[in-house]
């Protein structure tokens, strides 16, 4: 999933760079046949470290708890559903 480009989001410099070589390395994986699930989980393992580091642990709870409020198809508390 690639950001809509004529949402009003202001992403990070050189995030298109990012996500290509996120990308590339994800489908390396896949061509080296490695299990998704070992994909996934080395893809989180590398990144709830960095987003505690950025953000902070609180406000990554609260996004994730927002998240889990969407997946499930109920915003979570305190969460407006837009």
């Amino acid at each position: 999933m690639t950001p809509d480009p004529e949402a009003d989001v202001e992403l990070p410099p050189r995030f298109a760079d990012a996500l290509g070589i996120v990308r590339a390395a994800v489908s390396d994986c896949q061509r080296a046949g490695i299990p998704e699930a070992s994909v996934i989980a080395g893809l989180m393992v590398e990144l709830m470290p960095r987003l505690v580091d950025f953000y902070g642990p609180r406000a990554v709870a609260i996004v994730l708890e927002q998240l889990a409020g969407e997946i499930a198809g109920a915003p979570a508390a305190g969460c407006l559903r837009q």
